[in-house]
C-alpha cells in the first residue's frame, strides 16, 4: 500500500513581506514540492465598508470634512499583490517555477452557515472596527457603533450589495476575485 503525505500551512502576511516569506519557504520545501498562494484581486468587503461609511456621512452621523478615510488599511493589505504579475514575479524571483495561475471568484459569507452540508465555513466580518473606535475616541462620533449598525441595516436592504443564498445566508452580491498561483521548487543537478 502506497501512502502519500500532504502537509499544508496557511500564512496570512500582514507584517512580513511576501518575498521574505518565499525566501524562507524555498529551502524548507523539498525539491518537486508544491507551493500554492492565493491573493485577492478585488475584495467585495471594501465596497461594503465604504457603503457603511458613506451612509454614516449621508445621515449626518459623521462630518463630511472628517479627515478619516474609509477603513482601507486592513483591506488594502489583502489586495497588495493584485497588480498583474506582481505575485508571480515574486514567486519566480524566489527560485520557484510557476506551474499554473488561476483566477477565481467567491461570494463572501456574512452570516452563519445555515446549510447542514457546509463544512469549514468562515463568516467574514467587515474590518471597520478600528475606524469606528477612532471616531468614538476622538469625539467625532460618540455613537459610531450604533450609527454603523443602522448603516449596516440599510446595506442589508440593497440587493446590489448583499443577497441571500439558497440556504438563507447573507452573502455579498458582487463576487470577490482572487488569484491562485501554483509553483514548485525545482530539482537541482545535485538532487
Amino acid at each position: 500500500i502506497e501512502v502519500s503525505y500532504f502537509t499544508a500551512h496557511t500564512f496570512h502576511y500582514f507584517k512580513v513581506a511576501i518575498t521574505t516569506l518565499l525566501n524562507i519557504l524555498f529551502p524548507v520545501l523539498k525539491p518537486g514540492g508544491s507551493l500554492i498562494i492565493s491573493v485577492w484581486e478585488d475584495f467585495s468587503l471594501q465596497h461594503l465598508s465604504k457603503f457603511i461609511v458613506n451612509e454614516m456621512r449621508a445621515t449626518g452621523s459623521m462630518e463630511d470634512f472628517v479627515v478619516f478615510d474609509t477603513p482601507s488599511s486592513v483591506l488594502d493589505q489583502l489586495t497588495t499583490y493584485a497588480r498583474p504579475h506582481a505575485i508571480e514575479n515574486m514567486v519566480n524571483q524566489s527560485g520557484f517555477d510557476i506551474t499554473r495561475v488561476d483566477h477565481e471568484t467567491a461570494r463572501i459569507l456574512l452570516s452563519g452557515g445555515n446549510c447542514p452540508s457546509e463544512v469549514g465555513v468562515n463568516v467574514a466580518t467587515l474590518p471597520i472596527r478600528p475606524f469606528l473606535e477612532e471616531l468614538e475616541k476622538t469625539g467625532e462620533n460618540k455613537n459610531a457603533f450604533q450609527d454603523a449598525k443602522k448603516a449596516f441595516e440599510s446595506l442589508l436592504q440593497d440587493p446590489s450589495l448583499v443577497s441571500r443564498d439558497s440556504c438563507g445566508n447573507v452573502v455579498t452580491t458582487l463576487p470577490s476575485r482572487f488569484k491562485l498561483v501554483t509553483a514548485t521548487r525545482p530539482f537541482t543537478d545535485s538532487e
